[in-house]
């Protein structure tokens, strides 16, 4: 929620002005941000590259500076935070860069926190590892997320079927959630770019963009909020155009999307938010490699999400910073499209915060009409069964082997680690692989079964899977003219592949599968049945057998609120499989408590209760001490000792605390006055004191030293004496003190000693 200073920064600016926003039609008022800044908000930050070149504790720092300065606009909390990708500088240690990370937003928004950690093209580990996201559904109970990570869409767009694919499960993840009618904002979360890109050196990530562009437009035409987010830009401008690294465009604005040529591309209307997450390093502190003119400003997005709308703001170490700022040429990329004739940057800016209006109307699946142009309806696949018994398989088949959600590839990678390198079978996202019988592209993941006895070869393009024990790079997978017989075992998800002694084994800190002794790998199969099928059709989504399930909408139950389980959901198809049921508030569950004021013989004392749970406190009153001996002491409370100890000696509060000297006896008891001190006869003085009110009677110590070494004591059992007649004082000169004393639970405690009067003799 905002605070009252941000409130007032918004309000002065909208007297003067009013934000209006682009393609919405919507003008915003100082008035109506200050009506809304009350309402009940979830907070969701987003960036991308963590990259400082001095490493990840410098990286942190930048964080951290960008988290205080979000927190002076207002956000001081956060429930979600999402990073676009690119962890790893130099490519070598992404599980450091993504733990530093995680750590400082979690000391910064507490553990509970909803973190998203996309995969970017320098994190060369597969998906789902090191701390990273998986791809496809990430939703949270307040958001949708959906992943889209570097080997879905990579940077160097050789495969184009992989991302036909990555288009197909955004579009069953979208279909989903139309057929549900989701109306919060859906977060879909890429390291790269859909934009031209004027990076077009025959490898430009514009390349296929439509395929997933297409549904995101489609699945924006009929109602869905999408918000999509990239990152890669690197704080540098590449994409300067549109805004250098500063880049928003709201529905209705135009962009640029290049088809399969990387050199044509098609100016395309937006029907949903598209912007980059805000650059947190990389180029950081090497000026050197800045571009002039385009925004490199290290920023975090910050998005309010509220019931009917999500304001989002880019924020710099400084404050706020525009969402946009305007496109220059950039001058040092080598842009094809200058080549051609040029282009015109855009130069329109846009400031933050914007506001984009959550749509309510979500349009169903069936109830949009089908179109002969509608993208994807012919795209034809193989068909793949999944295996359950090696009875299943023939000789020749055509098998996708998938190792914990993605393909065993057949190609070789080489990785290295501390303990050194090692050679084995390359692994991709296997995302798109669900339930017992799929359809798609997926030539280049297969490996070819050829019976060998009682054995399987398994191969590709006329070689053979071979593991060979090597002094320096452990057991190396390889394919070979010659290959391995493998025995394989097992049934459903649990294949293993040995030959000889040696297993096919997932190598964690390489990603890779290669050899090992007693770690097998366990594999799920799929078998080309021979068949073909349309990739989009109504057997994945019509007739959807449910292959992903969710919960929604689940709620914990509170001390004092009911929870609800949440509803089962089929995020294929949107479908409510089973509904959930009411959960009894568990009610406190209180600690056994501390005693927060303790009892006197004046006043209560106060119990204070925390509940384990929650926090709550409850509290419980405490009887003040009764004595029958007391009854006309106005004070508080008193410190109880053992009656005749001497000054000095350790006594006991009322609270049990070892104390030492006379604050062992203090007590709210006045402290009698002697009065006078008069010698009636020879060897005889009479000491006179002023009585303290509620006194049960009193202690005098007399002594020739005035350090009361070799003391009397004398104990006076009435309150209602005030004097006293001592005989035999043989000495020249003695001192005197005395205290009063009252009677707690059969014990005599003291009020203070007075001050020590002498007499001479």
């Amino acid at each position: 929620m905002k605070t009252n200073a941000y409130v007032k920064r918004i309000i002065s600016f909208f007297l003067v002005t009013a934000l209006v926003i682009t393609g919405s039609g919507l003008m915003t008022s100082a008035a109506q941000i200050k009506a809304d800044a009350d309402k009940e908000s979830v907070v969701v930050i987003a960036c991308s590259d963590f990259q400082h070149p001095k490493g990840n504790e410098a990286g942190k720092e930048v964080v951290k500076e960008l988290f205080d300065s979000i927190a002076s606009e207002g956000y001081k909390e956060a429930q979600g935070f999402l990073c676009c990708g690119d962890y790893d500088y130099e490519y070598t240690d992404t599980e450091q860069g993504v733990t530093a990370l995680r750590e400082v937003v979690e000391e910064q928004y507490g553990d509970d926190i909803d973190i998203t950690m996309v995969q970017g093209n320098h994190d060369q580990v597969p998906i789902g590892t090191a701390g990273m996201s998986p791809s496809g559904n990430n939703d949270t109970d307040n958001y949708g997320v959906f992943v889209i990570n570097e080997d879905d869409y990579m940077w160097y767009n050789d495969n184009e079927a992989r991302i036909r694919q990555t288009s197909q499960n955004l579009k069953r993840y979208l279909y989903g959630k139309r057929k549900a009618k989701y109306t919060k904002p859906i977060f879909v979360v890429s390291h790269l770019a859909l934009n031209y890109s004027m990076r077009t050196r025959n490898d430009g990530d514009g390349q296929y963009a439509h395929y997933i562009f297409d549904e995101l437009n489609d699945a924006g035409k009929n109602g869905l909020n999408i918000i999509f987010l990239f990152g890669h830009n690197h704080s540098h401008g590449w994409d300067d155009y549109l805004g250098g690294s500063s880049i928003y465009q709201a529905k209705g604005e135009e962009i640029l999307i290049s088809d399969g040529t990387r050199e044509n591309y098609t100016r395309e209307t937006l029907e949903f938010t598209y912007m980059n997450a805000g650059y947190i390093g990389y180029y950081y502190g090497n000026e050197n490699e800045r571009n002039e003119g385009a925004d490199d400003t290290l920023t975090m997005s910050v998005f309010e999400i509220r019931d009917d709308k999500v304001i989002v703001s880019r924020v710099d170490k400084d404050g706020l910073h525009e969402l946009k700022s305007g496109g220059v040429q950039n001058e040092s990329e080598n842009h094809r499209e200058k080549e051609l004739g040029g282009y015109s940057p855009y130069t329109n800016t846009v400031d933050s915060p914007a506001e984009i209006i959550l749509n309510k109307q979500i349009i169903k699946p069936e109830e949009k009409q089908p179109s002969e142009n509608d993208p994807g309806e012919s795209e034809k696949g193989k068909v793949y069964e999944k295996i359950k018994s090696l009875s299943d398989v023939k000789d020749g088949d055509k098998i996708l082997m998938v190792y914990n959600g993605s393909f065993m590839l057949p190609k070789i990678k080489t990785a290295d680690a501390g303990s050194g390198t090692r050679i084995g079978f390359e692994l991709e996202s296997a995302d798109s692989i669900t339930g017992a019988k799929v359809t798609g592209t997926y030539d280049d993941k297969e490996w070819t079964f050829t019976g060998n006895g009682s054995g399987w070869k398994i191969g590709s393009g006329g070689k053979y899977a071979k593991l060979t024990s090597t002094d320096d790079k452990g057991i190396t997978a390889t394919l070979e003219t010659t290959g391995d017989t493998f025995t394989i075992s097992g049934g459903e998800d649990s294949f293993t592949f040995v030959a000889g002694s040696y297993y096919l084994n997932w190598n964690e800190s390489r990603g890779l599968i290669n050899g090992y002794n007693d770690k097998p790998a366990e594999f799920s199969l799929y078998r080309y049945t021979g068949q073909t099928g349309n990739i989009t059709d109504t057997d994945e989504y019509g007739d959807c057998d449910h292959p992903r399930k969710q919960i929604i909408d689940a709620k914990e139950p509170s001390c004092i609120e009911k929870g609800y389980s949440g509803d089962t959901v089929c995020t294929n198809c949107g479908e409510v499989l089973a509904a959930g049921e009411e959960i009894a508030a568990s009610g406190h569950d209180w600690d056994a408590g501390v005693i927060t004021t303790s009892a006197s013989v004046a006043s209560d004392g106060v119990k204070t209760y925390t509940c384990k749970r929650c926090g709550e406190k409850k509290t419980e009153n405490i009887p003040k001490i009764v004595d029958a001996s007391i009854t006309s002491n106005p004070s508080g409370a008193v410190t109880s000792g053992s009656s005749g100890k001497d000054a000095g000696t350790a006594g006991q509060t009322a609270s049990g605390e070892k104390e030492k000297g006379d604050k062992a006896y203090a007590t709210t008891l006045k402290t009698p006055t002697i009065t006078s001190i008069k010698k009636t006869a020879k060897k005889t003085v009479v000491v006179k004191w002023k009585k303290s009110a509620g006194a049960k009677g009193y202690q005098l110590w007399y002594s020739a030293s005035k350090n009361f070494k070799g003391k009397k004591d004398i104990k006076i059992k009435s309150g209602k004496t005030c004097k006293v007649k001592i005989k035999k004082m043989n000495k020249k000169t003695y001192y005197f003190k005395i205290r009063a004393f009252v009677k707690v639970n059969g014990k005599d405690v003291y009020s203070s000693w007075s001050k020590g009067k002498k007499v001479k003799m």
